[in-house]
């Protein structure tokens, strides 16, 4: 009687064991599977957090390209800016014609050109300076002509505009601009 008792007793336990190893067995899937999703939760945090620096670190370049085109608003402040960039070489200068026009040979319903003639006088140095602060502007810019000559007046016929020994051009620029 005793060794059934104990066989039986042997039974529930290793009942009781199975069943706790059928758990831990279930419990593992269970931690696999949620090992597996915290990793992939993980990646796409990193993917993410990936994405925001990008965004971040190119806001300037984003922005730049933004302002390629003179917005169809902007023609007045596009012209202080230049005159701002003469003033800021030591030029004197003029803008002598603002004129808009379509884009040849395009069907192009979006944009059109903005042209800009300007009278110039002044140092070579500031000239020079001038050009490449123009061309440096943040749009789409085109210097289509130059014209420069140096100034050669007799000792007394000096004006207010124009002094012996200054260059004095003309510069024709065109800019793309939103209609």
């Amino acid at each position: 009687m005793m060794l059934v008792l104990l066989i039986m007793i042997l039974l529930m336990c290793l009942g009781v064991w199975l069943i706790l190893i059928m758990r831990v067995a279930n419990s593992n899937g269970h931690i696999r599977t949620l090992r597996s999703t915290f990793q992939e939760e993980l990646i796409k945090e990193q993917q993410f957090t990936s994405l925001e620096n990008l965004i971040r670190n190119t806001a300037l370049e984003r922005e730049s390209l933004g302002r390629v085109l003179v917005a169809k608003d902007d023609v007045a402040s596009v012209i202080e800016s230049v005159e701002s960039l003469g003033n800021k070489t030591g030029l004197r200068l003029t803008v002598e014609l603002v004129g808009v026009e379509n884009i040849p040979d395009t069907k192009n319903d979006t944009r059109e050109l903005l042209t800009l003639s300007l009278q110039t006088a002044g140092t070579w140095n500031g000239t020079m300076y001038f050009l490449s602060l123009i061309e440096g502007m943040p749009y789409k810019v085109s210097v289509t002509s130059m014209d420069f000559e140096k100034v050669t007046l007799p000792e007394g016929e000096a004006t207010k505009k124009i002094l012996k020994g200054e260059w004095k051009g003309t510069i024709r620029v065109v800019m793309v601009k939103e209609k």
